[in-house]
């Protein structure tokens, strides 16, 4: 796949980015959008590249320079692209030919389908509180703020 060249200053997006590997780390990426491969590639260390790649996908100007690569990449040609993929799921989806498409790909382009008409609406239930804190008795907040005070203070 030939990916945009680096960005000019005229269609950088929301900011710019720091290094040299971030920019790598946006073209490994929408290769085949898995962060910790894309980490691993763009040259960070192999034992990192997992949290690495989610710190660098929560960044508001490497999320940005994606999405320029991304949209110089396929141009006018989302629509096509969404005609011929929504086209081939159907193909797939609702094939009656022989040999016959294994019903576990029928069923995966159906539910790609559906997901595409937004037919279907996924509900995550979160348990438990978001603030750790929280949970946490007075002694535990004292413990835990002397420590944050002590990293602070040999930092």
């Amino acid at each position: 796949m030939d990916l945009p060249g680096p960005p000019t200053d005229k269609n950088r997006g929301h900011g710019t980015l720091q290094t040299e590997k971030q920019l790598a780390f946006c073209r490994e990426y929408v290769k085949d959008w898995c962060g910790t491969e894309a980490a691993k590639r763009a040259g960070f260390s192999a034992k990192t590249a997992n949290v690495k790649g989610s710190e660098l996908l929560s960044q508001p100007n490497v999320r940005a320079e994606i999405k320029r690569i991304v949209d110089e990449y396929v141009g006018d040609q989302r629509e096509e692209i969404r005609y011929r993929v929504v086209a081939a799921l159907k193909d797939i989806g609702l094939e009656t030919k022989d040999p016959p498409v294994p019903m576990v790909h029928k069923l995966k382009a159906l539910e790609m389908l559906g997901k595409f008409a937004v037919l279907f609406v996924e509900k995550v239930e979160v348990s438990g509180g978001l603030d750790p804190v929280q949970n946490m008795t007075p002694e535990e907040r004292r413990a835990l703020i002397a420590s944050l005070l002590a990293k602070r203070g040999s930092a």
